[in-house]
């Protein structure tokens, strides 16, 4: 990304963990990054699935930098971990002024009923303790099935996990759908890698 720079560039975004690697940058490595632009540029980092990492520290993410990078903002939603994608409810954490900038350009879309929702969600430590668990176990079961298979795999600190069937991606996509009743995403439709899927953990009988 930092090759990437020109003199054009104004706004930056870092996803992590990655869709659809779910790979996560370590704070150590954005902080280094950020440091090493210009600070003209602003550097939105997109943690939507940051809260299914495994590691604690990892899910503060990255918000301790905005102290001292008026230039970063750090975004997450609700549509996730919390299972509200309906309610399309997210928020951005950057300094004040960055905010009040946001602020002054905002359209008014959040209900009563997505406030009070999120307001709640917030609040419900277990619920989310529960869900994390939930995706964690799903991905240990995905990694021991397709290593006990020999087939490659990405481990990841998001929802999913990339899988390399080494084959068509469509026709595997088609044969899951219309034989087992099993949806997962198709990389090669989406991101243009042939033979990769991505398939997201669930309850234990549906993983």
């Amino acid at each position: 990304m930092r090759n990437a720079i020109t003199d054009q560039t104004g706004f930056m975004v870092v996803t992590t963990p990655g869709n659809p690697s779910g790979h996560l940058t370590p704070m150590s490595e954005l902080k280094s990054f950020i440091e090493s632009i210009p600070p003209r540029i602003i550097v939105l980092i997109d943690e939507a699935y940051v809260d299914f990492a495994g590691n604690e520290a990892d899910r503060v993410g990255a918000a301790p930098l905005i102290k001292d990078h008026p230039n970063v903002i750090v975004t997450r939603t609700f549509s996730k971990i919390f299972g509200m994608a309906g309610m399309r409810v997210g928020y951005a954490i950057a300094q004040p002024d960055v905010i009040k900038t946001i602020n002054a350009h905002k359209a008014n879309t959040l209900t009563m009923l997505s406030t009070h929702a999120a307001s709640a969600a917030l609040e419900d430590h277990e619920h989310t303790r529960r869900s994390r668990d939930l995706v964690i176990n799903g991905k240990q079961y995905f990694y021991d099935q397709f290593k006990a298979m020999g087939v490659e795999y990405l481990p990841s600190e998001s929802s999913f996990v990339m899988v390399n069937t080494k084959a068509d991606s469509d026709e595997i996509v088609n044969k899951l759908r219309d034989e087992y009743n099993v949806l997962v995403g198709n990389a090669r439709a989406r991101w243009g890698i042939q033979g990769w899927l991505r398939v997201t953990a669930g309850l234990p009988e549906e993983n």
